[in-house]
């Protein structure tokens, strides 16, 4: 089934046809570019609605748009099964829904039995059973008894000949075999069955011609670098702008150019009489569908006259009230174009109101074009400049203001989204700005200005928080800059043992950050703190020497030690160059005493501290190793008595030697204490 949705409102004037199938068998409607049928204006939704055919029935459903669908003048509340004939608006955008067969060969889609609103084509040689007027004739007029060449004169093609351009190809009698109607604004000729015009014929290339749409309703044909040419009136050419009735030729095929809404004949063109563009202009008449008195009208329209520039007569011709009652029907169904061509084609006197309503609509349908197409593109001063100049009382003023309207507030919307997520994001900036640009299209929109006066106090109160955070953060920096100063010479005073000029340095980077009312960092704070620590055990430590107390000094100095590892800068300052020579004397003391008392196991935890803390102590390393050696010998004495003379009593007193001899973390402890609980079993 071929479904066509032709437009009965000028927001949109071409129609859209589409071929349901098995395979395809749903369009879609939207404002959306992967919609099947799209409508590019604003009160129309991305995703408006579907059109399914199920089962031979045509199935409409709204896709929860913001406009809603309406068929015959009632909205859309569930999935409806529509008929052919229907008028279906998608929000305000009104269409009239059409079935058509599968077009054979040549034969004309059949007319639907009630006539749609607007102008038709007809093709007359397809009404045979209306009869035609018998009228007594007038002087001069043609014999009644003569024949009537019906097909001297041809309103070719189907309805929507009349809004889109068509290319009908000819066989070698220049006998109309197929036609195609110029619906995009790119059509490609060629052999390839992907082409848009497909011609099956050897003399054809893969891509032989395009045509390319130039106006509104022109077309302009361009050769594809074929290998046989492109031909207008048997005149190659490579580029062709295209005039209504022009011959062309692809290869060796004919075919012939047709204009919207306009009559051509065959056998004129095969008398030679198209090359001009057309018939003379008492033929260039529309055809109405006001009914069978305006149809009969045009059979009498195209009967030969009899003579040339006479007044209208009773007879065959058309008297003046019935053009007039054609140009006034014309007027009723906003066919502006028509009229002109009517008053102006017949000449008509006494018309000049009717001429000019129509031009002056001709002129505001213009301006209203342009203003939708400003709107489209968001140029609302533009739009509204152009909808300020079509006059007040006609039909596209009140059609543009709505257009306006509509336009405006699917913009305002979505800049209205788009500034509530920037302020969702704190990015008060950008939506200053975009609520900045959307005042400026809308000056006198009370809402935008209110909401822009809410965003700007939200942006100033961001400005001033940004110029606090940024003074802040510069006056941070330049007290960290002076701070580091002081504390890089803290730490060269602290390294050479001078601590309370260090501690005083320390208290400068202090008060570089009280000089800028700023906190002082827990850095600074606490790295006072431990040089204080070290400062007093050092000290306290250094007067316990001096009494001969080492041993109550020692704790202290490994407390400064401790400290400036963990939190300062290391060992390698004076004070714990001191500390460590001042432990280490009194940790060789103690183990010389502890050994000479062959208290072997304490004085080698002695020894293990000195030489943590001072590796390269020859005394202290010499007698570590002599403890370990004569912890391995008790160790081998108890383990040959064990072994090879099975007394364990005297195995265990060995391994009990050097229990007492090595400290827990000498591997020779372990070995000793496994060999005694062997023993013991």
């Amino acid at each position: 089934m071929k479904i066509v949705f032709r437009p009965l409102s000028s927001t949109l004037e071409e129609s859209a046809s589409f071929e349901l199938t098995a395979d395809h068998s749903r369009i879609t409607v939207g404002r959306k570019r992967d919609n099947d049928l799209i409508i590019p204006l604003p009160n129309v939704s991305s995703y408006h609605a579907v059109l399914e055919y199920v089962g031979g029935d045509l199935a409409l459903e709204d896709l929860n748009s913001t406009n809603g669908v309406f068929v015959n003048g009632t909205k859309l509340t569930e999935r409806t099964i529509v008929a052919c004939g229907d008028r279906i608006a998608f929000g305000s955008i009104e269409f009239l829904m059409e079935c058509e067969q599968e077009p054979s060969g040549f034969e004309p889609s059949p007319q639907p039995e009630q006539p749609a609103e607007g102008t038709v084509m007809v093709d007359i040689t397809e009404v045979p059973d209306i009869p035609m007027l018998q009228q007594t004739p007038g002087p001069g007029d043609a014999s009644p008894s003569a024949p009537c060449s019906a097909n001297k004169t041809i309103l070719f093609g189907m309805k929507n000949v009349l809004i889109t351009p068509r290319l009908v190809l000819l066989d070698s009698d220049l006998n109309p075999t197929k036609e195609f109607s110029l619906e995009k604004a790119e059509m490609q000729v060629g052999r390839e069955s992907d082409s848009d015009i497909q011609i099956d014929d050897v003399s054809i290339s893969r891509i032989h011609a395009r045509f390319v749409r130039t106006g509104d309703k022109s077309f302009s044909v361009d050769d594809e670098n074929s290998t046989n040419g492109l031909f207008v009136r048997d005149k190659q050419v490579t580029h062709h702008t295209l005039r209504h009735g022009d011959l062309l030729r692809f290869g060796d095929v004919s075919a012939v150019y047709l204009a919207p809404g306009k009559l051509f004949s065959f056998d004129d063109l095969k008398e030679g009489k198209s090359s001009g563009g057309g018939l003379d202009s008492k033929k260039k008449l529309l055809i109405g569908v006001g009914g069978v008195l305006l149809f009969l009208l045009i059979l009498l329209m195209v009967l030969p006259s009899g003579g040339s520039g006479e007044p209208a007569q009773k007879g065959n011709r058309l008297t003046r009230a019935e053009i007039m009652k054609e140009v006034r029907l014309s007027l009723e169904n906003q066919d502006w174009d028509k009229v002109v061509e009517l008053i102006q084609s017949f000449q008509l006197q006494g018309a000049d109101k009717e001429l000019a309503e129509a031009k002056m609509e001709i002129e505001n349908r213009a301006k209203f074009l342009d203003m939708n197409k400003q709107a489209q593109a968001n140029d609302f001063a533009a739009a509204r400049q152009l909808q300020s100049q079509i006059s007040p009382e006609s039909i596209y003023s009140k059609r543009g203001q709505q257009t306006l309207k509509d336009a405006g507030s699917a913009y305002i919307d979505k800049q209205g989204e788009e500034i509530q997520g920037k302020l969702g994001d704190g990015d008060f900036e950008t939506a200053f700005k975009l609520a900045g640009d959307l005042k400026e299209k809308f000056p006198d929109n009370k809402e935008i200005a209110d909401e822009y006066t809410d965003i700007e106090q939200k942006y100033k109160t961001f400005q001033k928080r940004l110029s606090a955070r940024s003074a802040y953060i510069s006056k941070q920096r330049a007290a960290n800059r002076k701070a580091e100063i002081s504390l890089q010479k803290a730490k060269d005073l602290y390294l050479n043992g001078r601590i309370v000029d260090a501690l005083d340095s320390i208290f400068q980077a202090s008060n570089a950050y009280f000089e800028k009312n700023l906190k002082v960092p827990s850095r600074v704070l606490h790295l006072k703190e431990y040089m204080n620590q070290v400062r007093e055990n050092y000290e306290n430590g250094k007067k316990l020497v001096l009494q001969g107390k080492v041993s109550q000094a020692v704790p202290m100095f490994e407390k400064v030690f401790e400290i400036s590892k963990r939190n300062l800068y290391g060992e390698d300052g004076k004070i714990e160059r001191d500390s460590m020579s001042m432990m280490v004397d009194y940790y060789m003391n103690k183990a010389t005493s502890l050994y000479r008392e062959q208290n072997y196991a304490a004085a080698y935890n002695y020894l293990i501290k000195i030489l943590n803390a001072k590796p390269g102590m020859q005394t202290a390393a010499t007698m570590k190793l002599d403890i370990e050696n004569k912890g391995q010998e008790l160790y081998n004495k108890g383990y040959i008595e064990q072994t090879q003379y099975n007394d364990c009593k005297r195995a265990v007193f060995y391994f009990k030697q050097v229990i007492l001899m090595v400290p827990k973390e000498n591997p020779l402890y372990k070995k000793a204490l496994k060999r005694i609980a062997d023993c013991e079993k």
